[in-house]
């Protein structure tokens, strides 16, 4: 199998409009024959699966058995991924032009950067807040006080939200949401894959916390966005 630039990862499961969408997105506005995209579904009851075979036969799909949760599906596609690059994508993500080269270039031009998120927006175009920093015992008594909520633009009390910050400049995060997130190959073999010890939620931030940890920088870039 001759080895990709980039490598699409999508989990799914029960998503098939989404799903649908976001595949015809990465057709339009994809790498051509320089991507491949890995779909691992998760026993989806909906057609999911049926649909990627019928509509992209060009998506490497993986229909399981069962639903085996967010991290091992992922694992799945990474481990089967040949790419350079990793894009972890949710199936309700929309690519937008140039997006993934954008991403592409961003890591290409910043060497210690294991991973890259770009800025996510609604489809009315308004702003997700999709960037956390990583929670300390301060933050557990902000948020349990409401307080987080109650001074959004405090840097001490929206410091784990980040919602002080409006997006707009290029920056190191502690930890971007994975629903769209590019890594470096070389970053994900040192540090491994996801731990399925977390199947669900606090996976990406797992993730994100042991590339700091190895050396490598995670950061958010503003000058592409994808539709979430």
């Amino acid at each position: 199998m001759v080895d990709m630039q980039v490598s699409v990862c999508i989990v799914n499961w029960n998503t098939r409009e989404h799903l649908g969408a976001c595949l015809a997105s990465l057709q339009q506005h994809g790498l051509g024959s320089d991507m491949e995209v890995l779909v691992v579904d998760n026993a989806s009851s909906d057609g999911s699966a049926d649909m990627v075979r019928e509509q992209y036969p060009w998506v490497r799909l993986y229909a399981e058995d069962e639903n085996l949760g967010y991290a091992a599906g992922n694992n799945i596609a990474l481990r089967e991924a040949t790419g350079q690059y990793l894009l972890l994508l949710n199936p309700d993500i929309t690519i937008t032009p140039g997006a993934i080269s954008a991403l592409l270039r961003f890591l290409e031009s910043h060497p210690q950067a294991g991973a890259v998120a770009p800025k996510l927006v609604h489809p009315d175009g308004s702003l997700q807040l999709t960037c956390r920093s990583f929670p300390d015992p301060d933050v557990i008594i902000y948020e349990a006080l409401g307080l987080s909520r109650l001074f959004p633009r405090s840097r001490s009390f929206g410091k784990y939200r980040m919602s002080w910050w409006d997006y707009t400049d290029m920056r190191t995060v502690d930890q971007p949401m994975a629903s769209a997130l590019l890594l470096l190959r070389d970053a994900l073999d040192e540090i491994g894959l996801m731990d399925e010890s977390f199947p669900i939620f606090f996976n990406d931030v797992d993730l994100c916390r042991r590339l700091w940890d190895a050396g490598w920088e995670v950061w958010f870039t503003p000058e592409t966005s994808m539709v979430h």
